[in-house]
């Protein structure tokens, strides 16, 4: 005759019989579903909700890592389309640079000098807020968007690497 093993259930407190060939069951008062953990002649059961939970931490942890590499790529993706637009500071700096240009080489015109100095100052401020004009519409609009995006995609970076971290 089997052996009948009594327990108490983790989960309700209701009392247990058990013969020795289980291995997992559900307590028959609250439905709960147990591992039966036979070590040194001691018998515990473990809720199967435990070990679920062991195998959810390990899936949250491997998706994260795998996110992580894909967010790298797509962070690198983005800086490089904000790179290649180009910024409008840089064109007023430009036409700053003209201006003054511009502004050096006016005094020297009234002298008999040569037009060319003012004549390339001209190209560059002109040039310059042309460019800047351009861009500013839907280039800015766009950076704006890719600067969004790369936010976003650097807060997810971070919550990714809050799981792999902590785990």
């Amino acid at each position: 005759m089997a052996e009948i093993i009594k327990l108490t259930c983790p989960a309700c407190g209701a009392k247990l019989e058990l013969t020795e060939d289980i291995e997992r069951f559900a307590c028959s008062y609250c439905g709960n579903e147990h591992i039966v953990i036979r070590r040194g002649g001691l018998v515990t059961l473990k809720p199967v909700v435990e070990q679920l939970e062991g195998v959810r931490v390990a899936t949250d942890k491997t998706a994260s890592e795998l996110a992580l590499v894909r967010l790298e790529k797509e962070i690198e993706e983005a800086k490089g389309r904000l790179d290649k637009l180009q910024s409008p500071r840089a064109l007023l700096g430009c036409a700053g640079l003209g201006l003054l240009m511009l502004l050096v080489s006016i005094p020297e015109i009234g002298e008999g000098q040569d037009l060319t100095c003012v004549a390339i100052s001209l190209v560059i401020l002109v040039g310059s807020l042309v460019g800047f004009f351009l861009t500013a519409g839907p280039k800015s609009k766009e950076r704006r968007e890719i600067e969004l995006l790369l936010k976003a995609k650097r807060e997810e970076y971070r919550k990714h690497q809050e799981i792999v971290e902590e785990r």
